[in-house]
């Protein structure tokens, strides 16, 4: 193995078994891959999720309004929001509030190619400018 298939397979294992649901998505919001705690969330395989829209996945038509993967993709930088769900049965695993980041991708020529998304689940409605502060500091870097 090369020292880069090395380290991307290092990535992946590390994302894999985080107590956060983690999605890479393109930059049309289809689902490259997403690690256990995401599969476990939507109840969905890894094969059922590869493909379909992030939001869709989530039963919505379009993404949330103050998604962050849609502004990472779009602004091209990362984003935070602290989502409330008011339909639960929306996000199967996601009652309430959670915390999400969310990284743009970029390729070797800087071009966005696609988004990281990591959520937290149970976050207090009302985050502190703190806590947010110091969820971005240690969200993965774009």
């Amino acid at each position: 193995m090369t020292q880069d298939i090395i380290l991307r397979q290092a990535h992946i294992e590390a994302f894999e078994d985080l107590p956060v649901q983690v999605a890479v998505c393109d930059t049309e919001y289809g689902i490259v891959w997403a690690n256990k705690a995401y599969r476990e969330a939507v109840e969905r395989s890894l094969r059922a999720l590869v493909g379909r829209k992030c939001y869709a996945v989530r039963g919505m038509g379009a993404p949330c309004r103050n998604c962050p993967a849609a502004i990472a993709v779009e602004a091209g930088t990362p984003s935070v929001a602290e989502l409330i769900q008011p339909r639960p049965e929306h996000c199967p695993g996601l009652p309430g509030t959670w915390l999400t980041t969310a990284s743009p991708l970029r390729n070797a020529n800087g071009a966005v190619v696609g988004v990281v998304v990591l959520t937290f689940n149970g976050v207090q409605t009302g985050a502190s400018d703190e806590r947010l502060r110091l969820f971005t500091e240690h969200a993965p870097a774009a």
